[in-house]
């Protein structure tokens, strides 16, 4: 495995979401709560703090793939975060993964048993607000994934996998 943090193999390939991009994939069975990946929050995610840290970097970057903190959390930030290394999931009510964050590591881990070749899924609704950050979306005519998450749910009733 490369050095992506994960600890179990994963492969990324064409999403099975229409239009989704590219989609991480088990690549062997997984059971729930296993600890499937994880990152030290100061070297494997860039941390943006305010607006012009984002103008000055790498603005279309985190304009469609930044995320706040999730709710599961022992931290409290209004702080901005990409992953160094792609994750590649797509947005579901009906997640498969979720995210904690303890003692500035964050772990992805199984929400339910999973099988080989089941696409990595999220629900996006589980990142938190940050006022600074969704204007600076809208803005830019864009919403947060958090945003998106809970739009699709609402207007959709229904546990579809999307993508943003």
């Amino acid at each position: 495995m490369e050095d992506d943090g994960f600890l179990i193999e994963t492969e990324v390939k064409q999403s099975a979401i229409p239009g989704g991009g590219k989609g991480r994939f088990f690549s062997r069975d997984c059971e729930s709560g296993k600890i499937i990946r994880i990152q030290d929050m100061t070297t494997d995610l860039k941390v943006y703090k305010t607006v012009a840290e984002i103008v000055a970097e790498n603005k279309d970057l985190v304009l469609n793939f930044a995320h706040t903190r999730c709710k599961d959390s022992d931290i409290e930030t209004d702080y901005v975060y990409v992953n160094k290394v792609p994750f590649f999931t797509n947005h579901s009510s009906s997640n498969n993964i979720s995210f904690r964050i303890r003692t500035g590591k964050k772990l992805t881990y199984a929400t339910r048993d999973v099988k080989a070749g089941e696409e990595m899924l999220q629900n996006y609704e589980e990142y938190t607000p940050v006022a600074w950050f969704e204007n600076y979306l809208h803005a830019n005519d864009k919403v947060s994934l958090r945003e998106f998450g809970s739009k699709f749910n609402m207007l959709s009733g229904s546990t579809k996998p999307q993508n943003q």
